[in-house]
């Protein structure tokens, strides 16, 4: 019957989802090793030691005795076999919890090992509150300098604001030059947003960002009044057109004061178009030594093609 056959569709589908997800966890078993040290796959459960691989193949072996009373013929006696994976399920899991370990990703970690300090400038309006994930609005502020520090960027799921400290320009060199100094090399990446980023999102992902790569120098970041309304696009073009100037003299600041000796460019979205017109309109004209820049990135710029082939491109060459 009709009703019958979408029973045994049910089954089937639910069968296929409980063999897939034995197989994920074997999977992640045999290759725990060799994704502890891959900069993404290191987050898994069973690679940074949140689950112990036996706890994984208990819950592989339970899943794949769930599926055998789905397996059977139609004649097949069901409710017999059902109770028997019972009880070989709930053996599976007692000892499975016997074998787990506690859950590490819930435990506080040294806040030394846990937290990274990120550099930034930005023009964005301060709030009235103390709390950092809030510390920065979406509107037109005073230009500043400052370090944010970010626990928990080795799971993107926990990453979070733990403080937001403003610095004076000198105060925030001095600090920078140090941070340099003592990196395990005397590098630097600036990244600069694109359209609909909040102040608090550009921390989390650069700070996640140095973590996962593992950027042996010092992260900073350029944020500029960015709203978050999807329908602003034109709006943030005029407020990074506002910002260049500030966004100028920070990367000025960096090139000639971080003291690292390669420092790396990233711009996203109107970032990129940003990043290489303050190249091109600011830095160029006012003589700064280009000699330091690394690698420069432009990630979906958003920059008219032949515009950046013909005022943009030959400039930029032309500064190596």
């Amino acid at each position: 019957s009709s009703t019958s056959s979408s029973a045994q569709a049910v089954v089937a589908f639910a069968v296929f989802c409980l063999v897939a997800s034995a197989m994920y966890a074997i999977n992640d078993v045999l290759d725990r090793e060799v994704d502890a040290r891959h900069p993404t796959k290191r987050n898994r459960p069973v690679a940074r030691g949140a689950i112990r691989p036996a706890s994984a193949l208990g819950h592989s072996l339970y899943s794949r005795f769930c599926t055998v009373p789905g397996s059977l013929s139609e004649q097949g006696d069901v409710v017999r076999n059902a109770l028997l994976i019972a009880a070989l399920s709930a053996i599976i899991v007692l000892v499975s919890a016997g074998c787990a370990s506690p859950d590490v990703a819930g435990q506080a970690r040294p806040d030394s090992a846990d937290r990274i300090a990120v550099f930034y400038g930005t023009d964005r309006n301060r709030r009235d509150t103390d709390d950092p994930e809030k510390f920065y609005g979406y509107e037109r502020g005073v230009f500043e300098y400052g370090v944010v520090e970010v626990s928990g960027a080795a799971d993107d799921y926990k990453t979070r604001l733990e403080s937001v400290t403003p610095r004076p320009r000198e105060e925030f060199l001095a600090q920078l030059q140090v941070a340099v100094k003592n990196a395990p090399e005397p590098t630097a990446l600036v990244f600069v947003h694109g359209y609909l980023r909040s102040f608090r999102q550009i921390s989390k992902l650069v700070a996640e960002f140095a973590e996962d790569t593992g950027f042996p120098g010092v992260p900073l970041f350029w944020s500029w009044p960015s709203t978050t309304n999807p329908a602003g696009y034109t709006v943030d073009e005029t407020s990074i057109k506002w910002a260049q100037p500030h966004f100028a003299q920070f990367l000025r600041d960096v090139l000639e004061h971080s003291g690292a000796t390669r420092v790396h460019l990233v711009g996203h979205s109107l970032g990129g178009r940003s990043l290489s017109r303050t190249i091109v309109q600011n830095l160029l004209p006012a003589g700064v030594d280009l000699s330091v820049v690394g690698e420069l990135v432009l990630l979906a710029p958003d920059i008219d093609q032949d515009i950046f082939t013909r005022d943009l491109a030959p400039v930029l060459l032309d500064a190596g």
